[in-house]
């Protein structure tokens, strides 16, 4: 697995443990990829942030290629997961990618 992998995967659990995360910043750490506060708030390490874009975006277009209906009824829920997974990630690091917020929009409306 590579640094992006696991810095997604650390990211992504972070996300899940706590639903009300208001900010995601990015800091520099030793030792830390992701560290969560109290208040709600994640900090990423600076260092592994274009490696974890870049395993998002990619796994995004790749699943989108596999897989072209978001919403469809014959789409599996762990495929359905995905999509939502790697939109999150990639528009919390780059909120101009159109693609991602169109995967995204085609899900709220199904």
């Amino acid at each position: 697995m590579s640094d992006g992998a696991t810095a997604f995967d650390l990211l992504c659990e972070a996300l899940d443990k706590d639903p009300d995360i208001c900010e995601v910043g990015k800091c520099f750490f030793q030792g830390s990829v992701v560290s969560a506060y109290p208040d709600h708030r994640l900090a990423v390490d600076v260092s592994v942030v274009p490696d974890l874009y870049v395993h998002a975006h990619r796994s995004l277009f790749e699943l989108r290629s596999r897989c072209h209906c978001v919403t469809g009824t014959d789409t599996p829920p762990h495929t359905i997961q995905a999509f939502d997974k790697y939109s999150k990630v990639v528009l919390l690091f780059n909120p101009e990618c159109a693609t991602a917020w169109n995967i995204r929009s085609s899900r709220l409306k199904a």
